[in-house]
């Protein structure tokens, strides 16, 4: 049996595709190194914290709110901040949504809410330590 060069061009092509995918790093293939907050954040906090948090008057159950950038940054009892640019570990809102316990824990689960993943979370994390960047809406950018 005998080839030739362009019988054997589509799968030499395929092969080195395949091969370069494979070859690169990790972290280019994860999630992104800058977290933005309209791709990333906006999504998490509109699907998860909405409900109680959000620009429905009716049912929101706080001050605190993450429709709006000076809803999500204010101050909170005790002097606690909701978000501090650069400093998760300061922050009201990563302390909770991380908490291993069910009574701090946000989303409250006792009100039939889905918990952040991991990956929800680490965003989160993510974009306050670089720095908690608030992006208007997409559609008045």
């Amino acid at each position: 049996m005998r080839f030739s060069l362009l019988t054997l061009s589509p799968r030499l092509v395929l092969m080195t595709v395949l091969f370069s995918a494979l070859a690169l790093p990790w972290e280019l293939m994860s999630a992104p190194a800058t977290v933005e907050f309209n791709r990333d954040i906006r999504p998490i906090f509109s699907d998860k914290c909405f409900t109680c948090h959000g620009p429905d008057k009716a049912n929101r159950v706080t001050e605190l709110r993450f429709d709006t950038e000076a809803g999500a940054k204010i101050t909170l009892a005790e002097g606690r901040q909701s978000v501090v640019a650069g400093d998760a570990d300061k922050s009201e809102l990563f302390r909770r949504i991380a908490s291993n316990d069910d009574a701090v824990r946000m989303p409250p689960a006792a009100m039939g809410h889905a918990k952040l993943s991991d990956t929800e979370i680490d965003l989160i994390r993510r974009w306050i330590e670089q720095g908690a960047k608030w992006e208007g809406h997409w559609a008045f950018i």
